[in-house]
Formats: C-alpha cells, sequence, structure tokens
C-alpha cells in the first residue's frame, strides 16, 4: 500500500466525501475504497509541508497513456470537475490512483479487459491558492 503525508484538511475533507458517498450510493468502488484506505493510514502535515513531486487537490499534473500526452490536468472535488476544462475529479477511477502517487511513477489501471498504463511524467511545484484557501474556510 502506497504510505503518503496527506494535508490535514485535504485528508478530513477526502474522508468526509467519501463517507458522504458511501452513505449516498450505500457503498464505494473498488478504487474509491483504495483511496480511503490510502487517506486513513496517511500521515497527517501542516499545510506548510511542502510536497513538490506528489499530485494532491489543485496540483496541475501531465500524464502519458496509450492515447498519448494529456497536460495541464488539474486534481479537483468532483463536484467541479470537467474534462472539457482539464479538471479531473479526485474520486473518478484515474483520479483515485493519482491522488498521492510521485512524478515518475507507473500505474496500472484495467480498462475492461485491456490493461492501460499511466506515467506521470510532470506534477506542478505549486499548489492553486484557490484550492488551498478552500479547504482551509469550510
Amino acid at each position: 500500500m502506497l504510505f503518503m503525508k496527506i494535508y490535514k484538511e485535504e485528508k478530513k475533507y477526502l474522508l468526509d466525501i467519501l463517507n458522504r458517498t458511501m452513505l449516498y450510493t450505500g457503498e464505494l468502488d473498488e478504487l474509491c475504497r483504495n483511496l480511503r484506505e490510502r487517506i486513513e493510514v496517511g500521515d497527517a502535515c501542516d499545510d506548510n509541508y511542502e510536497q513538490f513531486d506528489r499530485i494532491y487537490m489543485g496540483r496541475i499534473f501531465s500524464i502519458k497513456t496509450s492515447f498519448g500526452i494529456k497536460s495541464g490536468i488539474r486534481l479537483v472535488e468532483p463536484e467541479n470537475a470537467n474534462m472539457e476544462f482539464n479538471r479531473l475529479s479526485v474520486l473518478s477511477s484515474l483520479g483515485s490512483q493519482l491522488y498521492g502517487r510521485k512524478e515518475g511513477e507507473v500505474i496500472k489501471m484495467k480498462n475492461g479487459d485491456i490493461l492501460e498504463f499511466v506515467e506521470i511524467i510532470y506534477v506542478s511545484k505549486t499548489k492553486d491558492i484557490e484550492d488551498k484557501l478552500k479547504f482551509s474556510n469550510p
């Protein structure tokens, strides 16, 4: 299991949204259960702690897949997701697998019967200030 440091506000927010999703639907899919496990065991840290090479909420990143390179993707809350504007939900199948991962990592994802590989080729070095403010002001 991936052990990671996670910002306190993000940890609280993500666990809350995963719990609400479970209450609403009655269950979480396997990828969201995996994300919740990684978040629960993650070491909570202050917002001052900089993790420049990992994908967290608000970070912009680029990935390489069998379809090519996709740049400028931002990991966001489910209600703000819109791939037309490169905003990927943290609870999507891809977003939940990318959360907390490092630049340079390659993850395997099953797409039906096909095994896909996704390589993280770039993670921005700064966090979006709007997203940071959102977590600190509920």
